[in-house]
């Protein structure tokens, strides 16, 4: 798997970190931010998809990038 990179939180900034919860046979993903302890969901295993990419999908997904589409924009 490659490396993945996080943002850092949009609440305060803070440095992120991939975690894991549960026994391996059970395991969810999750992001979590050090600082104020923000996190996304917890996404279970699967051998249908990565749960690492999708728990970092969901950590550095931000509403300015899924609302770039939808602003105008009056070009000068």
């Amino acid at each position: 798997m490659s490396e993945l990179h996080l943002k850092h939180c949009p609440f305060c900034g803070g440095d992120a970190v991939l975690t894991y919860d549960g026994p391996v046979s059970d395991r969810t993903s999750y992001v979590k931010c050090k600082s104020c302890d923000s996190s996304t969901k917890k996404i279970p295993i699967s051998t249908k998809y990565s749960s690492d990419e999708r728990a970092v999908e969901a950590w550095n997904k931000r509403v300015d990038t899924v609302l770039e589409n939808y602003i105008y924009r009056e070009e000068k």
